[in-house]
């Protein structure tokens, strides 16, 4: 969203810009389409006006190259997890962030929501067809951008789990970073 001017040959700092995601192209009714439609602009501005453009992925730069063209100045630069989702040295401080949350001993987590998009619907009938699997944890928060202690917001769309899988599936709702390093190091599966 900065300020982005054309490229000048004899300009002493190249302009960079990072591209997170493909969304806009991909599922704009994820972002709702006003935005998806502004995001896409501001995109479209970037590849003209950017020296580089950076993507975490090479699924969103093959987005881009599809839409705007094989020449772009697009680098991919996977981002590094933040430390505190790696596997805790302190398994004691890890388990206590679990039962603090109130997870099971054995589960599976999944961020997934109902919708379209979400595909929860499809874990719960896996859930509801095979009494052998493990519990689920439904994250109902999206993992916070840093730490320090200050919770995420909660979901607006609230998670509904069938009378039958009340006692399987459990909403969780992570406040920190390492609660969310705790939360996978002790899941089966994500």
């Amino acid at each position: 969203l900065g300020p982005l001017r054309a490229r000048q040959e004899d300009a002493a700092t190249p302009t960079t810009v990072t591209v997170p995601h493909a969304l806009a192209s991909l599922a704009p009714e994820t972002m709702g389409q006003a935005e998806a439609r502004q995001y896409r602009a501001y995109v479209k501005r970037a590849l003209r006006l950017a020296d580089a453009v950076i993507t975490p992925t090479h699924a969103t730069a093959n987005v881009l190259f599809s839409r705007f063209g094989p020449d772009l100045p697009v680098q991919v630069l996977p981002m590094p997890a933040p430390t505190e989702l790696a596997r805790p040295c302190d398994t004691a401080d890890a388990e206590a962030r679990r039962a603090a949350l109130g997870v099971p001993e054995r589960y599976v987590i999944t961020p997934a929501r109902t919708g379209e998009h979400g595909r929860l619907e499809w874990l719960l009938d896996a859930l509801a067809g095979d009494p052998e699997l493990p519990d689920l944890v439904v994250s109902t928060t999206p993992a916070p951008a840093t730490t320090g202690g200050r919770g995420a917001t909660p979901a607006t769309n609230p998670t509904p789990v069938p009378e039958a899988l009340r006692g399987r599936v459990h909403l969780v709702e992570p406040r920190e970073l390492a609660d969310w390093g705790a939360l996978l190091s002790g899941a089966l599966l994500l």
